[in-house]
């Protein structure tokens, strides 16, 4: 996944324009997104989305972090299809512009513990990914990452109940729907 490069890097490595433009019509190199591009390849849709979100937050400033199904990918946690459409990205300093068709920003208060680098991106942590994807997916699909992050101990239970009870009350925290892991909440289901 080290493969992706931006429109910068090809130009100071001293391609043109022309050239540039000559390798995608000709199929050497694909566009993943504006001002990024990659070797052709037959990908997965999570490789695919874990490509994209290399190449979007090299782009994003600092205060961006993979969240949600992006951070979810990056982790290896299994997301719905449907939610590999756009990136995901959790704003930490002031909203930077809006959401678009490929990518989706939320501002909320992250702690140093919930950022993790994975190939030299920030995502948000496992528990705090768990979290995120309670509160945006389906609830069989928040089963599914509350476990995978357990089965795989990535965490361990009372670590996703410290982040739970952490972003109680907190913008881009629990309230509407998920308050605390309990016997009946995806993160106390999974680690049943």
């Amino acid at each position: 996944m080290k493969d992706v490069r931006s429109t910068r890097d090809l130009y100071a490595e001293g391609l043109t324009s022309h050239q540039l433009a000559r390798r995608v019509a000709s199929g050497e190199l694909v566009r993943i997104r504006q001002g990024a591009y990659a070797r052709p390849g037959r990908l997965t849709p999570e490789e695919a989305h874990r490509r994209l979100v290399l190449a979007t937050l090299r782009e994003l400033g600092a205060d961006a972090v993979a969240s949600h199904a992006s951070a979810a990918i990056m982790l290896g946690l299994p997301v719905q299809p449907g939610m590999l459409r756009r990136v995901h990205v959790t704003r930490r300093a002031a909203l930077h512009g809006r959401s678009r068709s490929d990518l989706v920003q939320t501002k909320a208060l992250l702690t140093d513990e919930e950022i993790v680098l994975i190939d030299g991106v920030a995502c948000t942590s496992p528990s705090r990914t768990a979290l995120d994807l309670c509160l945006a997916s389906p609830f069989e699909w928040a089963v599914s990452a509350c476990d995978a992050v357990l089965h795989r101990q990535l965490v361990d239970a009372d670590e996703v109940a410290a982040v739970f009870a952490r972003a109680r009350g907190r913008p881009g925290g629990v309230g509407a729907g998920v308050d605390q892991p309990g016997p009946d909440s995806p993160a106390g289901v999974a680690g049943a």
